[in-house]
């Protein structure tokens, strides 16, 4: 049992480490290929324009993530680091289910679902 939880410890902690650099290295890649199209361009600060609506679904995200367009990979990057937290609020949940610990499981459940939640129900 101790084992059991020992290597469901240390897969919450490689899965934490190599998505934040999987992360990262996409958002990376993302904002070289931006500034590769879009390093010259003016800047203007005092008009504010959020992100355009293809880049606000995980389909649109999708479609440009396929056209290999900066914003696209740069929008991958930060879905896949929020994916990953999710990910790790799953995999505590079960590390307390595994160990019988009902209050931290019942706190992680309730963690999970406002996750869930403010990323689906809000929509």
């Amino acid at each position: 049992m101790q084992r059991d939880l020992e290597s469901l410890e240390g897969l919450i902690g490689r899965l934490l480490i190599i998505g934040v650099v999987v992360s990262g290295l996409i958002a990376l890649t993302g904002g070289v290929v931006y500034l590769i199209h879009h390093g010259n361009a003016p800047v203007n600060y005092h008009i504010f324009r959020g992100e355009p609506a293809g880049l606000r679904s995980i389909d649109g995200v999708a479609r440009e993530v396929s056209l290999l367009t900066g914003r696209g990979l740069i929008q991958l990057g930060l879905v896949s680091l929020v994916a990953l937290q999710v990910m790790r609020v799953a995999l505590t949940l079960w590390l307390f289910h595994t160990v019988r610990d009902w209050k931290f499981m019942a706190i992680s459940l309730v963690i999970l679902l406002a996750l869930g939640y403010s990323l689906i129900g809000n929509g």
